[in-house]
């Protein structure tokens, strides 16, 4: 992204009902993270660019783990496609097993592991199971073949994993999938290969969530 298309990306996020508090050092040619100045309304607490994209991913991982790692229903990250939803959630998931959040026991659906305490997003509706595509929750056991996820609705399903393997973790998800949910904390990964287009997801979203933007500039 050139600095003018920075600089609309931050006016376009501001119109959408985010107050820029500061972006210190916004146009530095690596990440940065601005001082947060939590509201109760939508806020834009931080716009950082990297002059690489592993040092962009990296910047916003490093800050959604200080607050997501333990609470990561509660600090959402969001991004345009679902492969760099992938690389951030397989990050994101790291953490948690570095910081010793995750069981050790796991499952493996389309090359995934999925441990208990993992964050998980369901992709297709089932009656056998009672559970609808986008349905969001944390995995309370795992066996071999069967995962137990408490969903966010409020109860338990115990999925066979040899027939229904439409699992995702859901520590990241493009902004299509994540319209329905809400979080205190948005992460934001700007990916710029569609502006206009991400520019509208933005703007879809009633900003009611602190906010913080990565992008990588050109």
């Amino acid at each position: 992204l050139a600095v003018k298309e920075v600089q609309a990306l931050v006016e376009t996020i501001m119109e959408a009902g985010a107050r820029l508090i500061r972006s210190k050092a916004a146009y530095a040619p690596s990440a940065h993270r601005a001082s947060e100045h939590p509201k109760k309304d939508g806020t834009l607490t931080e716009f950082a660019v990297g002059e690489t994209y592993p040092k962009t991913v990296k910047a916003l991982v490093d800050h959604w783990k200080k607050k997501g790692i333990t609470r990561p229903k509660k600090n959402l990250i969001l991004t345009m496609s679902e492969g760099r939803a992938d690389i951030l959630n397989r990050l994101a998931q790291r953490e948690r097993l570095k910081a010793g959040l995750l069981g050790p026991e796991s499952t493996r659906v389309n090359d995934r592991d999925f441990h208990r305490h993992d964050r998980v997003r369901l992709t297709k509706s089932s009656s056998t199971y009672g559970v609808g595509a986008g349905d969001t929750g944390t995995v309370t056991k795992v066996t071999a073949e069967k995962l137990s996820i408490f969903l966010d609705s409020g109860h338990v399903v115990r999925l066979s994993t040899k027939h229904y393997e439409a699992i995702e973790l859901g520590y990241a998800m493009t902004h299509a999938s994540a319209r329905h949910l809400s979080s205190r904390r948005a992460f934001i990964m700007f990916e710029g290969v569609s502006p206009a287009s991400e520019l509208s997801e933005i703007r879809r979203r009633d900003w009611s969530s602190q906010v913080h933007v990565y992008a990588q500039t050109t």
